[in-house]
């Protein structure tokens, strides 16, 4: 738990600083020189108390815990109090289940409330991947519902989901809530309730309408409790409304809910040239498992410039750019090596001191019998400075000759 609200915390500093040079980069052109100023201006034209009102709102304290967000915008009601205590004993007496799920549910969740607030819809509904899936991007169910929202496979072509040899978009947190946003507003549009929206999202839209039928056909109500639904989705519901109550009243209830920055998490990044997803992680210096994370659709080892674009930490993407322009001096992490047609991997690969594994996680290579078939650009790592005591030891061997 230290190290989450360590990353909150450096991960705020971080962005509110870049906020900053960025705004006093703005400042600085609204002042310069007339001369200055004829060239092509390299921001907007932006009004000076507009800019110091953009500087005060990134300095200023604002509402940094997403969770408090979240919590303003609760509006579902109340069903079934026995469903919902029963809920509310088990998740009290697993603490630890919800303190894990919503540290995972960072990198996702600041997107998801953003949609749902744009939306106006109720601020549980972002709650509801903790019931699907725990936010595990990589969850799939034995009906093959997979993602975050757990989509199953015709659902996601009904919304416009890719679903490829290359690229899953249920599995994608962009593409993924909006199918899962826009089947939930269908669903409250027929049904008219919260409730019985999210047990179509459950069961199915014919589902909840049958329930609706065989009711009104024998003069009983239409209500949540008193539908004959299944017994998943007569829980399912009440397991939403259990998980809010706590959210709702942590400190009372003793659930530690890790803090989670009221800002993105990730951006869209775009790709001069198809790379692959170790290149990216590399050139934007992330761990492989954080960008497996947010790019959790991506289903070969190559993404092109025709794919969706990937995502990276909103703090990394200076740096992923950057890195990029430098790759072209020589000066970055990674440079570039021409290689001929017909140069085999193995000569590139021991000539520079990696492995071929190392070649074909780094590289989109064309080769045939582990040469290749065209000339290309390499990356390479960019060689390491010898140590100190490395170099002395070589100028004394040198000396002794």
């Amino acid at each position: 738990m230290t190290q989450n609200h360590s990353r909150f915390g450096n991960r705020n500093i971080y962005r509110r600083t870049g906020k900053l040079c960025a705004l006093l980069a703005i400042l600085s052109g609204l002042f310069a020189p007339i001369s200055a100023q004829a060239a092509e201006p390299a921001f907007k034209v932006v009004k000076i108390g507009d800019a110091l009102k953009l500087l005060a709102a990134s300095i200023l304290p604002t509402e940094d815990d997403l969770w408090e967000r979240i919590r303003d915008g609760f509006e579902l009601p109340a069903v079934s109090p026995q469903r919902v205590e029963q809920h509310q004993t088990w998740f009290l007496t697993h603490r630890e289940h919800i303190a894990e799920i919503s540290a995972r549910s960072e990198p996702y969740l600041f997107h998801i409330v953003e949609e749902v607030e744009r939306r106006k819809m109720p601020t549980e509904l972002a709650l509801l991947p903790f019931i699907e899936s725990a936010y595990n991007p990589q969850a799939t169910s034995p009906q093959q519902a997979a993602g975050i929202w757990q989509l199953i496979p015709a659902t996601g072509r009904n919304y416009g989901l890719q679903q490829s040899a290359q690229y899953d978009s249920r599995r994608d947190v962009l593409n993924a809530t909006r199918a899962a946003l826009d089947l939930l507003q269908d669903m409250h549009l027929k049904f008219d309730r919260w409730d019985l929206a999210l047990a179509a999202y459950n069961c199915g839209e014919g589902c909840v309408q049958r329930a609706i039928e065989t009711n009104h056909k024998r003069g009983l109500s239409t209500h949540f409790d008193a539908l004959p639904l299944p017994l998943e989705t007569r829980h399912y519901v009440p397991k939403l409304i259990a998980l809010r109550n706590l959210v709702r009243d942590a400190k009372r209830y003793g659930i530690a809910l890790a803090p989670i920055a009221n800002e993105p998490y990730f951006m869209q990044v775009k790709l001069s040239q198809p790379m692959t997803p170790a290149t990216i992680a590399k050139l934007a210096e992330v761990d492989a498992t954080e960008f497996g994370r947010l790019n959790s659709g991506y289903r070969k080892s190559v993404i092109h410039t025709d794919a969706p674009r990937p995502l990276l930490p909103s703090d990394s993407v200076a740096t992923f750019y950057s890195n990029m322009q430098r790759i072209e001096s020589g000066t970055g992490p990674l440079r570039i090596y021409r290689a001929d047609k017909g140069e085999s991997l193995g000569k590139i690969a021991g000539q520079f001191g990696i492995s071929i594994d190392w070649l074909k996680r780094h590289n989109v290579l064309n080769t045939q019998r582990g040469k290749l078939q065209q000339p290309q650009t390499v990356l390479i790592p960019t060689p390491q400075p010898a140590s100190k005591g490395h170099q002395a030891r070589k100028e004394t061997a040198l000396t002794s000759i």
